[in-house]
């Protein structure tokens, strides 16, 4: 249930395009393709996952309300499109940085770890790779795309995750 909840990100950014920010053309079509997309992660998933909603209503909320805002951050995101889009990736990751640090400090007491070699340059490469240059690209796509064709990349999370998962679990 949980990746049917989190597939939920391009039905929630048209409804807050069609009925509130009205910033782009929100037609049936992609109203159709946004439900399309959700049928065809149900599908993948497994109807058997729907059968698990409502037991764990606490945690299905959160996952809903991080979708909410990951479609509401779409959104807002394209209020800068007018900036580099390394400026804006560099800027989000520092900001989510510097308010995840003091939680971090208490939380975790870093100056008690003691990482590998392995685990450092694992960090950084997750680092580079997928936050910052994914961010970029994300950045670079809602520009030339839109919220609405941007978002629906939040439904080719679910094939490459059982992808992955098969291949390397």
């Amino acid at each position: 249930s949980t990746v049917v909840l989190a597939s939920t990100t391009p039905i929630f950014a048209f409804l807050i395009t069609s009925l509130i920010t009205r910033h782009e053309p929100a037609t049936l079509l992609k109203l159709l393709g946004a439900l399309l997309g959700l049928a065809g992660t149900t599908v993948i998933v497994g109807l058997d996952a729907l059968r698990g909603f409502g037991s764990e209503i606490v945690a299905e909320i959160a996952i809903l309300l991080a979708t909410i805002s990951f479609a509401c951050a779409t959104i807002f995101g394209l209020r800068l499109s007018e900036y580099d889009p390394m400026v804006v990736a560099a800027g989000s990751l520092l900001f989510g940085g510097l308010i995840l640090l003091p939680a971090s400090l208490i939380v975790d007491h870093p100056w008690t770890l003691r990482p590998t070699t392995e685990a450092l340059v694992a960090t950084v490469a997750m680092g580079i790779f997928s936050s910052a240059f994914g961010l970029m690209l994300f950045y670079m796509c809602l520009t030339r795309l839109g919220t609405l064709t941007t978002n629906a990349q939040g439904y080719l999370r679910i094939p490459i995750g059982v992808g992955l998962s098969v291949l390397l679990l």
